[in-house]
Formats: structure tokens, C-alpha cells, sequence
């Protein structure tokens, strides 16, 4: 393992945060998330889109100003790699199987892709990525999460952090509580934590090189459903309690996702969580829809629109810069709306 390499990975990812581009593709027939939307961006379901608007956010300019890592998609690595890194911006790619199997008597999601893991990262490194990610899912319900999946969940995603590791990149571990139901921001810390724990006394027991690695995580959140009145002081507050209560202070850093949330609300709950001070870690974004949602509404498949979509993406992306070290001014608010 090489660690001094690692730890500078680590830095020149979080030198700003990063944009997640790694949404799964599937086809106009299979539609997964990047299809989903583009259709909901009343763009056609056709691959030639899917391309179009990767290519719109690689060839955004002054993205590596407000961007400092970028998570891939696998076909766009080869291609793509070379063109962010001479931007300033770290390249990585997704190495998840996806969820597709399940445990335990509630069917809960188990993240696969382990078999085949050492294969593809000489591959990937090969061309031209420095870090992965890898991410679980664990919902929150009546009758979940079970203990039985948490762990399953958790035993994978540190197996990929020590096989990453030790093929010499960055693992962004990436074990996500879904922000779905009406449930209160109380029960989300609750299995927020119980996550977290679970997984960095797996990942110390197993002896991941925490300085060398990046932990992806949902905010201590509101279920989407929630309808009583919503605060982002508390949202900011009750997410960095639980991490100072289950991360590590040697870990590289810690990045959001942004799971669903509005495009200004992820923006001020980092900026909350920064104007606290007192941070144990580099705290930072790793988002994907709160950054390219309205600049892919704005551009709806068509060649006139791009330069204004990437304005509004990079809107976006130094918004987020600025929350990230708690500049956001007061009355801040994104004007290139859809």
C-alpha cells in the first residue's frame, strides 16, 4: 500500500469537493438514473443524449475552479480521465455492482460487485483513475434497517476499501441512508449512527488505511415525507453530532451526498455545518443532482442552450465551494433557475 501516495490523492480530491457524474445507465428500453433524468428534463431517450450531456459538464469552463474531483461513469473513464485531470480535477469511477441482491426476511438492497474487483481496478487505474466509490443502501421503515443487513452491507464495502487500497487508490465508501419516508430527523440520526458505527468498527478491525480513504455519507435529514417544519441549524447540527460521534478524526475526510435534496438546501446545510467551526475532518460536497438537475432542465437537449446550462452549473458548483468553507452570504439564493 502506498501511502504517502494515497493521503495526496485524498488532498487533491477535497482541494474543493466533487461533482458525482457516475449515475447508472441503462437504455431507452431499461431506463436507470441518467435516463430518468434526461426524460424528466423532457430530453428523448436515446444514448446519443446520455453522451451529450456528459460532454457538456467535461467541457464546462472554469469547472476545476469549484470542482476538485469527479466521479465517473466506467464508459466515460478511457475517454474523460485525461481531459478533468488537466483541469485540475481528480478522476475516479464508480466500482459497485449495484444492489442487486437481497437479505434477510425484509428483502432489504445488498450492494454486490466484490468477484470480479481486483480485475477491474488495475483497469481503471490503468486508465487513468485515482480513487473509486462504492456505495450501499439503507432505507429507513418499520421494519428496517435489520441489524443482519447493516452488517452484510458494512463486511462489503470494507472489503473493496482494503482490496482499493492495496491496488493503490483512494476508496470513497459510500454507505447511504435514503432520505424516503416521513420520518423525523430523531430516527435519522438514529440509523445514521448505528451505520456509521457498525462500519468504522468493521473497517478498524479489518485495518483500513483511514487517512487514505474518504467516507461518503447521508446528512442527518428529515424523511422526504416529513411534515412538520423543517430548519437547516438543525439539520447542520444533528449531522455533525453524529459524526463527531462515529468518525473517526483520522480519516481523510468526509464528503455529502446530497440524497435527494433541493439545490440551495444541500448548499446551506454544509454552509450551517461550517459556520459551527470546530471540524474533526475536511468536510465537503459530492453531489450530483443538487449541482446538475436545473443546468440539464435549462439545456433540454439542445445546442443553444448549452452555454447557459453550463453557467448555471457552474452557479452550482461555486455555491457549493463557498458553503464548503462557510461563505455563503446571508440572502444567498441561485438566480439561473429553469
Amino acid at each position: 500500500m502506498e501511502k504517502n501516495m494515497l493521503i495526496q490523492t485524498v488532498k487533491d480530491m477535497l482541494r474543493v469537493g466533487l461533482l458525482a457524474a457516475d449515475e447508472s445507465h441503462g437504455s431507452p428500453e431499461n431506463p436507470k438514473t441518467i435516463e430518468k433524468r434526461l426524460e424528466k428534463a423532457g430530453i428523448p431517450l436515446a444514448e446519443e443524449w446520455v453522451d451529450k450531456w456528459r460532454l457538456l459538464v467535461r467541457d464546462c469552463p472554469h469547472l476545476g475552479e469549484y470542482v476538485s474531483g469527479i466521479i465517473l461513469e466506467k464508459s466515460r473513464l478511457k475517454p474523460d480521465a485525461a481531459i478533468f485531470a488537466g483541469h485540475r480535477i481528480v478522476p475516479g469511477v464508480k466500482t459497485d455492482g449495484g444492489t442487486n441482491a437481497k437479505i434477510g426476511p425484509h428483502e432489504e438492497l445488498l450492494t454486490v460487485g466484490l468477484d470480479d474487483l481486483p480485475q477491474r481496478l488495475a483497469k481503471y487505474k490503468a486508465e487513468g483513475a485515482r480513487f473509486t466509490k462504492w456505495r450501499t443502501v439503507t432505507p429507513i421503515g418499520s421494519n428496517v434497517p435489520t441489524q443482519e443487513a447493516i452488517d452484510a452491507n458494512m463486511d462489503t464495502i470494507v472489503k473493496q476499501a482494503l482490496v482499493t487500497q492495496a491496488a493503490g487508490l483512494v476508496p470513497i465508501c459510500e454507505p447511504e441512508v435514503l432520505i424516503d419516508g416521513d420520518h423525523t430527523i430523531e430516527k435519522s440520526f438514529d440509523v445514521t449512527k448505528k451505520v456509521l458505527s457498525t462500519f468504522f468498527a468493521k473497517a478498524k478491525k479489518a485495518g483500513v488505511f483511514f487517512p487514505g480513504m474518504i467516507l461518503k455519507t447521508s446528512m442527518v435529514i428529515y424523511g422526504k415525507q416529513y411534515a412538520g417544519k423543517r430548519s437547516y441549524r438543525d439539520v447542520a447540527q444533528m449531522t455533525v453530532k453524529c459524526l463527531k460521534e462515529t468518525v473517526p478524526a483520522e480519516i481523510g475526510g468526509v464528503v455529502f451526498l446530497s440524497g435527494g435534496q433541493e439545490d440551495l438546501e444541500a448548499t446551506m446545510h454544509l454552509n450551517e455545518m461550517h459556520k459551527m467551526g470546530n471540524l474533526s475532518w475536511p468536510l465537503t460536497f459530492s453531489y450530483s443532482r443538487a449541482i446538475q438537475d436545473a443546468p440539464m432542465k435549462i439545456w433540454v437537449g439542445k445546442d443553444e442552450n448549452v452555454a447557459k446550462a453550463q453557467e448555471a452549473l457552474i452557479e452550482r458548483a461555486k455555491g457549493n465551494a463557498l458553503a464548503a468553507k462557510g461563505k455563503v452570504p446571508d440572502g444567498f439564493t441561485y438566480k439561473i433557475l429553469t
